[in-house]
C-alpha cells in the first residue's frame, strides 16, 4: 500500500498538468503545478512563489496586504520561506530568520497565521480566483 501511495504522490508532483480533471479552468498566471505560499489579510488574497521572494533584495519582499504591512523572507540557512507582519510601514531590508527575528536578532515578528505553504497554484487559484500573484507592494 505504501508503494502505491508513494508512486501516486510522485506522479501528481511531477506531472505538469493536474491529474484530476475536476478543475474547470486553469489560471494561466503561473504554471499549474507551481508551488505557492498562499495567504490573506481580510479579503485580500495573495500567492507568492519562492523565486519571487529569493530574488528580492537580501531574499526579502515587503508588501501591503489588506492594508497591513507584511514581509516575506527567505532564510537561506534554514531553507525556509516565512511571512510575517511588519511592526510599521517601514520596509525591512535584512533577512528575517525562520524564528521571525530581523537579521537573526531581537524580538521575533508575528508570523502571519493564514499562510498555506507549498500548495499547487492550480488548486489555490480554483478556491481563490481573486488572488494577487507576487505583488510588488
Amino acid at each position: 500500500m505504501d508503494y502505491i501511495f508513494e508512486v501516486s504522490v510522485y506522479f501528481q508532483a511531477t506531472n505538469p498538468k493536474p491529474v484530476f480533471p475536476t478543475l474547470g479552468k486553469i489560471d494561466p498566471r503561473l504554471p499549474p503545478k507551481e508551488k505557492i505560499w498562499g495567504f490573506n489579510v481580510g479579503d485580500d488574497y495573495v500567492a507568492i512563489t519562492e523565486d519571487f521572494v529569493r530574488d528580492g533584495g537580501n531574499g526579502v519582499r515587503n508588501m501591503s496586504i489588506g492594508g497591513e504591512p507584511v514581509v516575506a523572507s527567505w532564510d537561506k540557512d534554514a531553507g525556509s520561506l516565512g511571512i510575517f507582519r511588519r511592526p510599521s510601514s517601514a520596509p525591512i531590508k535584512q533577512t528575517v530568520d525562520v524564528h521571525g527575528r530581523v537579521g537573526g536578532k531581537g524580538k521575533p515578528l508575528e508570523r502571519l497565521n493564514t499562510v498555506k505553504n507549498g500548495a499547487f497554484w492550480c488548486v489555490w487559484a480554483t478556491f481563490f480566483p481573486q488572488t494577487r500573484v507576487n505583488p510588488n507592494s
